[in-house]
């Protein structure tokens, strides 16, 4: 999808903010909502966070609907600062008091949310069931601008098949949303949903009909100041252009785009999106001097952003915390006064029911009475320890959500900063390859530097993988597995067998098992289409009890195990299978193949 990062912001723009500048201070009776308000409407979400945590900190009665905006507040703050594991949490909170208020608008607006989030993890399918919903409860028309618009939940509905690969579904969508946007009048929203149309015919291939819609989403917001939305606009009319072979009209589109960066209303977002489109662009059409200036003018720009969101996402993660924190004591307080008064009104009562049968029953009351104290604060002590660990265990739950969503992070800003570094690498060879002669010295450098540049990209591709959550499953590591195997030796005329039983899908691999044995099993692929001349290579994986077993079996030439081969790769496996406790054995001889056996803890 070429515009993942960029029109999902775009998209949910929709949601709120763009009705928010003629209905702000006038909706909420809270002063305080009215702030939060505020900053959301100036994008000053770490100040907007702060006043939510001031006011759970200040211990204010509010109504379920005040609690309600409150949560969904935070829950956009949290999705601007891409902390959708938190903001996910927020938004299930203020759906449950739309439910109890039974407002299907306030429960359709919280589902739009939910599908968001989930389409921002890459979760289509249930992003899709959320935005279904959404469209469901969402009334179409209605007059509360706070929250979202049913026409921006069919919006958000067709950017999830468009990340599906499925056109003709974004084009239907699509369409639903337009008749909304045009009959009230959002030109924004109108003209997101002509480029929604256009990528989807882009997909199609129909790159005349996608220029098309792009062109007429211009018409719509090019006198708006809609400038975010201009930029990403001539971005995909650039590419659209470049892809037909009209490379004149792809520069010019290049060109404006290039002035609207210029802009100070111009975000972060379509920003990004456009220089990553440009650079790809100049670099296939060998433009290398034009490519590696527009490289250089990305990199500023990501490092000013950079620095700015991690202040701001650690500002808001620390306020959050504190929130979390407090809410956590309230409700251990709120149920140890009423534990308390409880056990103060079983008191009183049975201190009445003592002066009635003082006289008769004094020495018995007495004792019964010592008995039932005890057994009340034995209970007291127990429910306290009991809530101390569920709020323990829940925040503990709470911190590796957000452990993983860093991992996740982490994996991202590798791949973009690495990548970026890589693609210069690649640029800048390219440029003295043009300028010196062929077979010159200096050539032949710039020539390796770009072979490294690529075993680097390799390399990072390799460590970004091991890094994503989302490949912690052992599905994901067989794949990727086979896809190396058979990519390295299929066209070496080697035979490849690959075996491997169902009980591996319950094994917990993480990312340290996940690296070190994908990595070593690399290696062992590698030296079979190197040196083995094999021609049937047998690989198979197994679980013996609590025990991982891989083997890799050639017929190749084999080799004298008593001697040292040249080369670190014979080492590296063996630093491999120390990393995870493993035992690796590699037997071979001259003219008998080779077997190299790894067992490890699963």
């Amino acid at each position: 999808m070429r515009r993942i990062a960029c029109l999902i912001v775009l998209t949910f723009s929709l949601v709120t903010i763009n009705q928010r500048s003629a209905h702000a201070h006038t909706f909420f009776n809270d002063s305080l909502l009215n702030v939060v308000y505020h900053y959301l409407d100036t994008y000053q979400y770490d100040e907007a966070e702060r006043i939510i945590s001031e006011v759970y900190k200040s211990k204010k009665q509010m109504t379920p609907l005040e609690e309600y905006y409150l949560l969904c507040f935070e829950a956009e703050v949290m999705y601007y600062n891409v902390l959708f594991g938190i903001g996910t949490e927020s938004t299930l909170d203020a759906l449950r008091i739309a439910e109890s208020l039974n407002n299907d608008t306030l429960i359709g607006n919280c589902y739009n949310f939910l599908g968001l989030f989930a389409m921002n993890e890459s979760n289509t399918q249930d992003a899709i069931g959320y935005l279904r919903k959404a469209v469901y409860f969402l009334p179409a028309y209605h007059h509360n601008y706070s929250i979202a618009l049913q026409y921006q939940a069919y919006a958000n509905l067709a950017e999830c098949f468009l990340k599906n690969n499925q056109p003709d579904s974004a084009i239907y969508y699509s369409n639903l949303s337009q008749i909304e946007a045009s009959a009230i009048n959002r030109k924004r929203g109108m003209a997101l949903n002509q480029l929604n149309i256009g990528d989807a015919y882009f997909l199609k291939g129909a790159t005349n009909v996608a220029i098309k819609k792009y062109e007429e989403a211009i018409q719509l917001i090019e006198l708006d100041h809609q400038i975010d939305v201009l930029q990403t606009l001539y971005t995909a009319l650039m590419t659209c252009y470049h892809a037909n072979g009209n490379q004149r009209m792809a520069m010019n589109y290049l060109n404006l785009a290039l002035q609207t960066d210029t802009n100070k209303a111009v975000t972060a977002y379509s920003r990004i999106y456009f220089y990553k489109q440009a650079i790809a662009i100049q670099q296939k059409n060998k433009n290398y001097q034009s490519a590696f200036e527009l490289q250089n003018r990305f990199n500023e720009i990501k490092q000013q952003n950079e620095k700015k969101e991690i202040e701001r996402r650690n500002k808001i993660l620390e306020r959050y915390y504190e929130k979390s924190k407090l809410l956590a004591l309230a409700n251990l307080d709120g149920e140890l006064k009423e534990n308390e008064l409880q056990r103060k009104n079983l008191i009183t009562y049975f201190l009445i029911a003592l002066v009635i049968f003082c006289l008769l029953l004094s020495i018995s009351i007495y004792y019964l009475f010592r008995q039932r104290s005890n057994m009340q604060k034995a209970e007291h002590h127990a429910e306290l320890d009991r809530l101390t660990l569920q709020k323990e265990l829940e925040q503990q739950k709470l911190k590796s959500d957000v452990i993983l969503e860093e991992r996740d992070r982490i994996a991202k800003e590798l791949h973009d900063d690495l990548g970026s570094l890589s693609s210069s690498i690649h640029i800048m060879s390219g440029l003295l390859e043009n300028k010196l002669n062929q077979d010159s010295r200096e050539n032949m450098l710039a020539q390796k530097i770009s072979r490294n540049a690529k075993q680097l990209s390799e390399t990072l591709s390799d460590l970004v993988w091991a890094v994503y959550s989302k490949n912690d499953s052992f599905d994901n590591l067989i794949e990727r597995m086979k896809n190396h195997a058979f990519e390295m030796l299929q066209y070496q005329d080697i035979e490849i067998h690959f075996k491997y039983n169902d009980q591996l899908r319950d094994i917990d691999v993480g990312i340290v098992l996940r690296k070190n044995l994908f990595l070593l099993f690399k290696e062992a692929i590698n030296n079979v289409a190197k040196y083995s001349k094999a021609s049937i290579v047998n690989i198979e994986l197994n679980r013996s009890e609590n025990k991982l077993i891989l083997a890799i079996i050639d017929n190749g030439i084999g080799f004298d195990t008593t001697t040292q081969p040249s080369g670190n790769g014979l080492s590296n496996m063996k630093s491999r299978a120390e990393a995870i406790s493993g035992n690796l054995s590699i037997e071979s001889a001259p003219g008998n193949g080779t077997c190299i056996m790894l067992t490890c803890l699963s």
